[in-house]
Formats: structure tokens, sequence, C-alpha cells
């Protein structure tokens, strides 16, 4: 069971993917999370609902900011980026298939050459 060379450049297309994909998720997932910790000690009001609290209570937060921010700002920031985390993730359920999917495919290339 032949191949032609169209079929074959996709099939060599998607293995590097398959490849290169782990190094480039852990590395979203590093720069997300790194990003995440950096916005927790710069930004704290964007992502620590705690901190939002203390200053609401202590009165330290501006009017203008405390009606734009409100306590849900941390929550909607902290939502998108387990979102963003979270697509990584099937991200890697969806690479995980396609591995499979090219081994089945090489086991069937592999059965039909032997046939032949």
């Amino acid at each position: 069971m032949a191949i032609d060379r169209d079929d074959e450049r996709f099939l060599k297309a998607r293995q590097r993917l398959l490849q290169t994909w782990p190094m480039v998720g852990w590395s979203l997932l590093a720069v997300m999370a790194g990003y995440t910790v950096w916005l927790f000690l710069t930004q704290p009001l964007l992502v620590n609902p705690f901190v939002v609290m203390v200053k609401l209570r202590a009165d330290t937060v501006p009017v203008s900011t405390m009606v734009l921010m409100s306590g849900l700002l941390p929550l909607a920031m902290l939502s998108c980026i387990i979102l963003a985390g979270a697509l990584v993730l099937m991200m890697f359920a969806s690479i995980a298939k396609e591995r499979r999917y090219l081994r089945i495919i090489r086991q069937l290339q592999a059965r039909g050459s032997a046939a032949a």
C-alpha cells in the first residue's frame, strides 16, 4: 500500500510538528506561568483578589480605579490565564492523538510494503 509524494510530505510535516510540540507547549506553559508570577509581583491588583480586598478595606484605591476594577478584574485575569492554560493542555491531548494516527499509518505502510 504505497502513498504518493504529497501524502508522504504531509506525513513528514505532521511528524515534525509532533517532534517540536513538546518543547513549544512546555515553553508556552512556562511563559504563562512566568507572566502570572510577574503579575502577582508587579501588578497584584490585576490578579490577586486578596490584595484588592485589603486595599479596598484600607481605602487606598482611587475611586476611578475602584469603579473600574471592583474585584472582578482579578477573577477575569485569572480566568483568562486558566483558559489559555487549558487550551495548551488540550493541544497536548490533540498531539497525542496525532501521534497515534501517524503510528497507525506507519503500521499500515509497513504491512503494505511487507505484503508487496
